[in-house]
C-alpha cells in the first residue's frame, strides 16, 4: 500500500503521499473488504473494512496452509474446524 502510495504521489514528501492515499483504491490481499477493494477515509483510516474470523486451513490445490473465513456466515468460506 505504502509503495503504490509513493508511486502515485510522485515523491516522498510526506504530505505528498497523504494525499495519494485518499486517491487509492487496490485489490484486497488477504483481508476480507467490501467490494474486494482497499480504500481510505478521509481520516485514511481503511473505509471497507469487514470484521471476520479466519482458521488456517490446507489449501489442496496449492498444497499449503491458506487463511479461510470462517465468520460471518455471509462471508464464510468454510466452517470451523477442531484443531
Amino acid at each position: 500500500v505504502a509503495a503504490r502510495a509513493i508511486e502515485r504521489a510522485g515523491s516522498l514528501d510526506r504530505k505528498k503521499i497523504i494525499e495519494a492515499l485518499g486517491t487509492l483504491e487496490i485489490d484486497q490481499m488477504v483481508l476480507a473488504m467490501q467490494g474486494g477493494k482497499i480504500r481510505f477515509d478521509p481520516k485514511y483510516r481503511e473505509a471497507a473494512f469487514v470484521l471476520f474470523v479466519q482458521q488456517m486451513a490446507w489449501d489442496d490445490k496449492v498444497k499449503e496452509l491458506r487463511p479461510t473465513i470462517i465468520w460471518p456466515a455471509e462471508l464464510a468460506e468454510a466452517k470451523y474446524r477442531q484443531p
